[in-house]
């Protein structure tokens, strides 16, 4: 089966761009986490893994209005993000960041492609 050079080219391209996508990601592991909600959600998983569910509806991180009535949408987001902390470090949260990144630019050029 034949192929279209300009076919061939065009997939190389995609992927040496993928993977440069991924690997300037992984740069990152060397410089100062600019994300502060990180720890948050970091702590958010250990709570809800040791059973404290109260981090889902109460203000838990407020020093004056803890009764304020409050919805943790983002409570799974924590619990992934802890597993994931506690089995790879901080590496593997790096990697994980780099590979959803990267996975999302491989969807949107494929979209892009076949529409």
């Amino acid at each position: 089966m034949d192929r279209d050079p300009c076919s061939v080219l065009f997939r190389i391209l995609v992927w040496v761009s993928l993977g440069w996508l991924f690997y300037s990601q992984l740069l990152q592991v060397s410089m100062v986490v600019d994300n502060l909600d990180l720890g948050r959600h970091l702590e958010n998983g250990r709570q809800l893994f040791q059973g404290n569910v109260s981090v889902l509806y109460k203000n838990f991180y407020s020093k004056f209005h803890f009764d304020f009535p409050f919805v943790n949408h983002h409570w799974f987001f924590g619990v992934i993000l802890f597993s994931i902390y506690s089995i790879f470090g901080l590496p593997g949260l790096v990697i994980f960041k780099a590979s959803v990144i990267t996975l999302s630019g491989y969807l949107s050029i494929k979209t892009a492609l076949f529409r």
